[in-house]
């Protein structure tokens, strides 16, 4: 998501802040009623549009289990997309929990838990970090040292028009760099031609240079035992003594852990089939694999699958083509530059999307206890909100082909328990969806059937569970109605004390139910007009009481007034309420959160956990439990975070 869009959408929603459109509030309507009518169909439970349409295509698919390699042991515990760079690719480097990520053309940027900010100006093309976290190697051409305490520059080996130095890695011993020398030669007609790619090391106290190997992409091994790199798109491991290379697997950009234990790399697997008598079709899929550094075993740890448009565009060629055609098609993501984090324990890698044609970067996280159901489904869960697709259906044993839709989007979920039916394992789970800046909640309960594998569980089935409903307001206005098998009306709008109601125009915008507690939280939106800015008012229903209470009125973000809501959400123990906020009067249109601890009404704005970061955009995704995952967007990239509310600290990915 990037600013222009973020300010369309906010912009979009400022208009719709006056709306009483008829027509709408007709669509909304009608909507609500259709989809009570739908979860009393076999996902008699709801879950938001998206489960459903997960439960529907899911039943439809073939079976597609594909087996992956029995390797190494790692389990996966998440793997989450949790920064969007944009169009730039870069290259990441993690120490100790602080990420530094470089941006092509843009420079090296700090991700930790005090926000997002740029260290230097760089125009590199890659780069690594010492295994103390002091120092970070990089390339701009020229082979460079940026110490991170003294922010201060050291050029290694100076590049000139022909000679480049790229792709440093760090020995563990501190003293050595490994890194790429390339020669290149002008053609003749236009561009140029490599004419030397050699792996080196230097020595960084006497500069002597000392050649490795022919190759790329360099790691050392447990200091100078080994080198990994890449050649002829082959991974090789060198044993610097006594000089023998092996291949350890067709690959690229190789990365070996810092506990030397995994070399993880880019591995493209081509499918060649006839498809039809004159169109033969290749597929050519991206994915990251882990080999054990000793080559006993290796394992896949992605699920790239084919780009849906190029689907479509071979059916077409196959029914029309009259003459002998071969088809090629690639996966939706690319992957680039693989980087572990200091204790081994997670995996940076970027990921291209080549259909929207963004860059993101991904961590996926390894564990080596035993996952359990609830793991799986809440890993599973956590892929719908963030819409990362690829990582849902590798939880699947049938995945669809479309698993996220946009609108009602997921605002939560809630693990509810687990157990056997029949010999098989299954778990409960609720998951919560809303719509931005409107009075619409829906709640829905699913029973997922697992199956154990070595890894952990496969999701084999989902069906739905009796107990969903959705909350709206009525079609007159009037009211606000609770609609389950029946219709209850929770409260009138002139039951709501007229202190906490505005003077002038207002409407009621977002609201969230909580089951256990039996409270509504809702807001009201105050219209600007003759008699008063715009602001917003945060108020609970308690159910069992019909008793009112006001949470906050808040007129004012800053020093900015005219205040607007783009949505509410609560946490899955409803302890905890966020908002997120916009100011008409900001011209910059920049947005907020708050966040509420409903015992005391506390409030905490996540803009003051914030230091060295000046936010274009703060937005709330889901509560993951007790944690709020949020989305920070600052100098053209978007960043995510997670708000402890037992802490009240924020935590970077």
């Amino acid at each position: 998501m990037n600013e222009k869009f973020i300010e369309k959408q906010l912009k979009d929603m400022k208009n719709q802040i006056p709306m009483n459109k008829d027509l709408k509030k007709e669509l909304r309507y009608n909507f609500s009623n259709k989809k009570t009518l739908k979860w009393k169909i076999p996902a008699a439970a709801v879950l938001a549009a998206a489960v459903f349409l997960i439960t529907a295509m899911y039943m439809m698919q073939p079976d597609s289990l594909i087996t992956k390699v029995n390797a190494a042991s790692l389990k996966i515990l998440s793997q989450v997309s949790f920064a969007d760079i944009e169009g730039a690719s870069g290259d990441p480097a993690e120490y100790n929990g602080t990420l530094y990520i470089l941006v092509f053309g843009k420079g090296v940027y700090s991700h930790d838990s005090s926000g997002f900010h740029k260290i230097f100006d760089a125009d590199a093309s890659s780069m690594n970090i010492s295994h103390d976290g002091k120092r970070l190697a990089f390339s701009d051409g020229n082979l460079k040292i940026f110490d991170i305490a003294e922010r201060k520059e050291t050029v290694l080996l100076k590049s000139d028009d022909f000679t480049y130095y790229e792709q440093p890695s760090w020995c563990p011993d501190g003293r050595h760099i490994i890194f790429v020398k390339k020669v290149i030669a002008p053609r003749e007609t236009h561009g140029f031609e490599v004419k030397q790619l050699d792996i080196y090391e230097i020595e960084l106290e006497s500069k002597k240079i000392n050649k490795l190997a022919e190759g790329s992409s360099p790691s050392y091994v447990k200091n100078h035992e080994a080198i990994i790199f890449e050649k002829e798109n082959k991974v090789i491991s060198k044993n610097l003594k006594d000089k023998t290379e092996k291949v350890v697997d067709s690959g690229r950009f190789p990365s070996v852990s810092p506990d030397g234990e995994y070399v993880a790399y880019v591995k493209t697997q081509r499918k060649e089939s006839k498809i039809s008598q004159n169109v033969s079709e290749a597929e050519n899929i991206d994915d990251i694999w882990v080999s054990d550094i000793n080559l006993q075993t290796k394992k896949r740890i992605t699920s790239n699958f084919v780009n849906p448009q190029e689907i479509s565009n071979a059916e077409t060629i196959k029914n029309t083509s009259k003459l002998p055609t071969s088809i090629e098609k690639n996966g939706l993501y690319s992957y680039f530059n693989p980087k572990w984090s200091s204790d081994s324990k997670n995996l940076y890698v970027l990921k291209d999307n080549n259909v929207a044609q963004n860059m993101k970067l991904m961590r996926i996280s390894f564990t080596d206890k035993k996952l359990t159901a609830e793991d799986t489904v809440r890993s599973f869960m956590q892929a719908l909100v963030t819409r990362d697709e690829e990582f849902a259906k590798s939880l699947m044993k049938n995945p669809p082909s479309i698993m996220t839709v946009s609108n009602p989007h997921p605002v939560g979920y809630r693990i509810l328990g687990s157990g056997q039916e029949n010999g098989r394992d299954y778990v409960d789970a609720e998951i919560y969806s809303a719509y931005t800046a409107q009075p619409d909640f829906y709640f829905g309960k699913e029973r997922y059937y697992l199956s154990p594998t070595p890894y952990g569980y496969m999701i084999d089935e989902v069906t739905g569970k009796s107990g969903g409903g959705t909350v709206r307001v009525s079609k007159d206005d009037k009211s606000v109605i609770l609609q389950r098998e029946s219709e209850l009306v929770l409260f009138n709008i002139k039951d709501i004390p007229t202190d906490y109601l505005p003077q002038g125009k207002y409407r009621l915008a977002s609201l969230a139910l909580s089951e256990q507690n039996n409270t509504l939280i809702f807001t009201i939106q105050a219209l600007q007009d003759a008699s008063q800015k715009s602001s917003v008012k945060v108020l609970s229903y308690n159910i069992n009481t019909s008793e009112f209470k006001m949470i906050d009125d808040i007129k004012n973000i800053g020093e900015k007034g005219n205040v607007g809501i783009a949505s509410l959400v609560i946490d899955p123990s409803s302890n905890h309420a966020a908002v997120d906020l916009f100011s008409e009067d900001d011209p910059e249109f920049k947005t907020s959160v708050f966040v509420y601890d409903l015992s005391n009404n506390q409030k905490t704005d996540i803009k003051s956990l914030l230091k060295n970061t000046n936010p274009y955009a703060i937005h709330t995704r889901f509560w993951d439990e007790d944690g709020l995952e949020l989305e920070i967007v600052t100098d053209g990239q978007t960043m995510s975070y997670s708000y402890k509310s037992a802490s009240g600290k924020l935590e970077s990915f």
